[in-house]
């Protein structure tokens, strides 16, 4: 059985004939990284420049000039923004709980390029959402409408209360917390992400120093993403590869699981040679094999649920 990473490993050598300094391989982690090297080295039989390997989050930090912060001084900064926007003396410690979260749907919004001031907007009448969030598909307005008739502002609770109090500076919080960040030249991960989506800086050829991008492994993808590699396919500089089993791909069965890999191999083509081989033991004809599918609700409970099938 031949690997992915290991079948692109050969395809990259023999077409550059080993001269692979002017390209770079992007993957979505640092270990597919490494497996993607020791594949390589299998090919060669005397030494050579090997490629520029990025994880997608490398790339985009190396296209801004915002540097990445660590956790707690983002934290820090958003509690000094918040006791400002909100006027409240509340303690770090109380504050901790909303602020971890509040990062994480900052780093969201900014990713998916959604619009914070229709995103934290509070619907008091459920029939203005076609007014208010113009541009959602009816599916993102289902979605919404359904989240504040859900919440029921008439039975307010004291974490609902709570809820709506941050819910209503939000949008003031966003802006002044990205604000307060840039003007110490740090950023948290979505607000990089955003940055070289929104203001093109990779179109700038001297910010790409590579001939050729090859994007390697990838599945769900986020705006920012979608945005540069698009980008970079329209000026001929990026090459995708798809690791899909054809059980969940093909059109003749389609899958829930192929649903993202459908949409990137429409959008950017798939640029794995002819002759790799996408069918596995899910879809292949294998005789004597016997399949078992068991839902589980985390990659946790897959972990905890191993042994048990092990023994």
């Amino acid at each position: 059985m031949e690997y992915f990473l290991e079948r692109i490993a050969k395809l990259l050598y023999a077409e550059s004939g080993g001269n692979l300094n002017s390209h770079c391989l992007v993957f979505p982690n640092r270990r597919a990284g490494l497996f993607f090297l020791k594949y390589l080295s299998k090919q060669i039989s005397k030494p050579l420049c090997a490629p520029g390997i990025l994880t997608i989050n490398d790339l985009f930090r190396s296209l801004s000039k915002l540097q990445l912060a660590e956790n707690e001084l983002l934290l820090l900064e958003l509690y000094k923004v918040y006791r400002k926007v909100k006027k409240t003396e509340e303690s770090f410690e109380d504050f901790f709980y909303w602020g971890d979260m509040l990062l994480n749907d900052f780093d969201d919004l900014d990713k998916y390029l959604a619009d914070p001031e229709k995103l934290f907007r509070h619907v008091a009448d459920i029939r203005k959402i076609d007014q208010q969030f113009g541009g959602l598909t009816d599916e993102q307005a289902e979605i919404v409408k359904r989240f504040w008739t859900n919440f029921d502002t008439t039975k307010l609770t004291s974490e609902k209360a709570g809820f709506i109090s941050i819910w209503s500076v939000l949008n003031d919080l966003y802006e002044t917390f990205r604000n307060s960040l840039r003007e110490m030249n740090i950023a948290y991960e979505g607000m990089i992400f955003r940055d070289v989506a929104e203001s093109e800086s990779w179109k700038d050829q001297s910010m790409i120093k590579w001939e050729m991008m090859h994007f390697i492994g990838f599945n769900a993808l986020n705006k920012c993403e979608k945005s540069i590699m698009l980008g970079l396919k329209e000026s001929g500089k990026a090459r995708f590869y798809w690791d899909y089993d054809d059980s969940y791909i093909g059109e003749t069965n389609l899958n829930s699981a192929g649903y993202f890999l459908r949409t990137n191999i429409r959008i950017f083509g798939n640029d794995m040679p002819d002759d790799w081989n996408c069918t596995t033991l899910l879809s292949g004809d294998q005789k004597g094999v016997k399949q078992r599918v068991i839902d589980t609700s985390s990659d946790i409970a897959q972990v905890k649920l191993i042994p048990d099938l092990i023994r």
